[in-house]
């Protein structure tokens, strides 16, 4: 797909997720400090490979339309919390993934270093809050467009990448997930979601006015190829247990393929990027996540791709 403005959103802590204390949201006490389970980072030196790591390419698992842009002003508050218990019966299970889940989590990260993240273990699971979507997706340094691309890269349980269409206007919204079994929980609430907002009977132009395909993908985020991250206008990645070369590695693969004016949005900070890096960090947005403390947010930092 052909896009007129790119815009990558990577949010980044400036502080450990596992610094905060589990609190309760939604009646559910969220364990752990890393939003899905796509990877964990930590933010130290990281060394670079010598040899480059070659992920299977992710394969689409589930994909539905939406209505796009479906909820707003004075509805989101109680459509915001029909979506949180939809997710809350799959969130239990996120937790405690299957032991093959885990191990290929872990060995995706070995591939990069064999030095562990302190900060969070890397099948950690938490989510950005449904109001903090809402407020990431309206804030000025991000402004999700009508007609845009979305990507969550570690989409758990798609919540955010849901959020992209029915509260954002996301025109496409994608989550790439490498847990198999949060990217089969995030199949069945899509089309729960789906089932409960069916679009309207349209055709052509007027279709993609109100519209939007809402996709999941199961594999490694690093096995995306270039011409699909080139598509995206923003993207989010929960990276906070991200191993130190694994952080490296995502920001040479974005400051690579991403289109200009592309924002990024990350849980860590870019650290040791080439001078001639096109990914500049334009400002940090705090946000309130499952993992925070009541009263305290979460940095995200956003970057743009020059």
């Amino acid at each position: 797909m052909t896009q007129t403005s790119a815009l990558v959103i990577v949010l980044l802590s400036a502080q450990s997720f596992c610094d905060a204390s589990p609190h309760l949201h939604g009646n559910k006490k969220h364990k752990g400090v890393h939003k899905k389970g796509a990877h964990g980072h930590k933010l130290h030196n990281a060394t670079s490979q010598a040899t480059p790591i070659v992920s299977a390419r992710p394969q689409r698992l589930c994909a539905v339309n939406l209505p796009r842009h479906a909820v707003q002003g004075q509805s989101q508050e109680d459509a915001l919390g029909w979506l949180d218990k939809v997710f809350a019966k799959q969130e239990e299970s996120s937790y405690n993934i299957p032991d093959q889940d885990k191990k290929m989590i872990v060995d995706s990260a070995v591939r990069f270093s064999k030095e562990p993240a302190i900060e969070c273990s890397e099948d950690s699971y938490g989510e950005i809050l449904q109001t903090s979507a809402s407020k990431l997706f309206a804030h000025p340094l991000v402004q999700l467009k009508p007609g845009e691309t979305f990507a969550d890269l570690g989409s758990g349980l798609g919540q955010l990448v849901m959020d992209a269409v029915i509260v954002g206007e996301a025109k496409r919204s994608v989550g790439v997930e490498l847990s198999q079994s949060r990217s089969k929980e995030a199949c069945s609430a899509l089309q729960e979601v789906s089932k409960a907002m069916p679009v309207t009977q349209l055709s052509g132009w007027r279709a993609a006015r109100h519209e939007s395909q809402t996709e999941i993908f199961s594999g490694d985020l690093f096995g995306l190829t270039d011409a699909f991250v080139k598509e995206l206008n923003v993207v989010y990645v929960a990276n906070l247990c991200f191993r130190p070369a694994m952080l490296e590695a995502l920001a040479k693969k974005l400051d690579k393929a991403l289109p200009e004016g592309a924002r990024v949005a990350s849980l860590r900070k870019f650290g040791s990027l080439p001078e001639k890096s096109r990914l500049k960090l334009t400002g940090v947005v705090d946000l309130p996540m499952s993992w925070s403390v009541p009263g305290y947010s979460q940095a995200v930092y956003i970057y743009k791709a020059q």
